[in-house]
């Protein structure tokens, strides 16, 4: 079953399943003013949550969908398939000759793509074409976007170059959210592709957004590739250090001194960030630029540092 309060009455309701799936699916295709006749689309479920209604929502808006992942058998939920495995999808666009592909996760709430040639296109580039289709307009109040730490510079600069802000939150859905309800942007979301439109919902949705860059792809007419690429990523690496332990990493003088080496080859011309996990003995080593070499010189130079100085438990700690 299903609770909510509604908070005029403050009387409990309950829902059970049965009820609860025609309420969230009408509420889903209310969500467009227009239909997809014509769009031919690969739904990857991960043989997760949204098994029956991606596929089905598509369609009752006139889609082809071509399914994967739809046939959960209570074990083999993500295996070789889904968001975190998006090759089947991204080859079933291709062979099948369809507009767009989709794979979601096992609980549905993040949606990664594949274009009509079968190249992935993330988070990033979903926020970057909803919101250069939206500006001006009530869609997106303030031209206002919201993403994380970990969002490629080119998604910050293909905004402004628009006129669109963009504010940087830290990882996770949670912290994006809580952004987003401050700045009063009704766009944002990860890299992962956990996209949020807070005018349809408060939380990731994967067929949410699914519907929503079906949307842009039809109003605009345009492909989805064509879509994707008006931004350019920077070349992008990321390095996860495994350390002895995660206190006192902030106050290592060597990291900070390979950090600043680092910065000064940038230049200004990209970012570098380390942070340590929340959950795991590891630091993360993020740096992005337009040089990818000098990405990979800068990211191994400061894992290195960590490696000698964090990697180990030190000897008098061993007794």
């Amino acid at each position: 079953f299903f609770f909510f309060n509604d908070t005029a009455t403050t009387e409990i309701y309950t829902l059970s399943l049965h009820d609860a799936l025609p309420i969230y699916e009408r509420h889903l295709l209310a969500t467009l003013d227009l239909r997809l006749d014509g769009l031919r689309l690969v739904v990857d479920a991960g043989h997760g949550a949204a098994y029956r209604l991606g596929p089905r929502v598509a369609e009752a808006l006139g889609a082809y969908v071509v399914r994967l992942g739809c046939a959960p058998d209570g074990t083999n939920i993500n295996d070789g398939c889904g968001a975190l495995c998006p090759e089947p999808m991204q080859r079933a666009v291709v062979e099948h000759g369809c507009h767009l592909g989709v794979s979601f996760d096992g609980d549905a709430d993040r949606a990664i793509f594949a274009d009509e040639r079968g190249r992935l296109v993330d988070g990033d580039r979903v926020l970057a074409l909803c919101a250069l289709a939206w500006k001006g307009t009530e869609r997106l109040p303030g031209d206002r976007v919201v993403g994380t730490v970990m969002s490629n510079l080119g998604l910050e600069l293909g905004l402004a170059r628009h006129g669109i802000e963009f504010l940087r939150a830290p990882v996770g859905d949670r912290h994006v959210a809580d952004l987003m309800e401050r700045s009063g942007a009704v766009l944002g979301g990860e890299k992962s592709g956990h996209i949020i439109f807070r005018q349809h919902a408060t939380t990731g949705d994967g067929i949410l957004t699914l519907l929503q860059v079906a949307a842009v792809m039809v109003r605009s007419g345009r492909p989805l590739s064509e879509l994707a690429d008006q931004i350019e990523e920077f070349p992008q690496r990321l390095v996860n250090v495994p350390v002895w332990r995660r206190r006192g990493w902030r106050e290592q003088p060597d990291l900070w001194r390979a950090v600043r080496r680092g910065e000064e080859r940038l230049a200004g011309r990209g970012r570098i960030l380390v942070r340590a996990s929340g959950t795991e003995r590891i630091i993360r080593v993020m740096a992005e630029g337009p040089d990818a070499d000098e990405i990979n010189d800068i990211v191994e130079e400061i894992a290195a540092v960590i490696r000698e100085k964090m990697g180990s438990a030190p000897a008098d700690s061993l007794g």
